[in-house]
């Protein structure tokens, strides 16, 4: 009978430990949890935009290459853009594992030089052979890294 009495008191106490362990837990468990898918819509969003800034530049590169010349349009008119980049490189910066993130950086910072040494040239200027095939490396280069971010997935760490 004493075992029984023991028994009885014990349940509330553990029912009582337990939901003050709840009480204790479960906000910072939701909080995590919104902090995460918080973290991946950043990712989705980042990668998306950066995707279609990646894909923009390289058709750019491709075209000087095929064209030969340098665009009769304004280049500061959306020519090698970067907006997103600039805007989304700290969320990739943090989510991405170093193997997806390599090259990326590079790239995106040698892109206004490219901006400005093909500008200098003079719109409809023929590019010189040296300039084509660096924009056909380089085009073969943003297609390798937007291959790599597309199939990227964020860290979970």
């Amino acid at each position: 009978m004493w075992e029984t009495d023991l028994i009885n008191a014990g349940i509330p106490g553990l029912v009582g430990v337990a939901g003050i362990l709840g009480t204790f837990f479960a906000p910072a468990w939701a909080t995590r949890k919104a902090a995460r898918r918080r973290e991946r819509r950043d990712f989705r969003t980042a990668s998306r935009l950066v995707l279609d800034e990646l894909e923009t530049i390289e058709i750019h590169f491709r075209l000087l290459v095929e064209d030969g010349r340098v665009p009769t349009r304004d280049l500061a008119d959306g020519f090698l853009p970067t907006a997103a980049w600039n805007e989304y490189k700290a969320v990739l910066a943090e989510m991405l594992d170093d193997n997806d993130w390599a090259g990326i950086p590079t790239m995106m910072g040698t892109i206004d030089h490219h901006r400005l040494l093909i500008g200098d040239q003079g719109a409809g200027t023929q590019l010189s052979q040296t300039l084509l095939d660096r924009a056909n490396e380089a085009a073969d280069l943003v297609h390798e890294l937007r291959e790599r971010l597309e199939r990227a997935a964020p860290v979970d760490d």
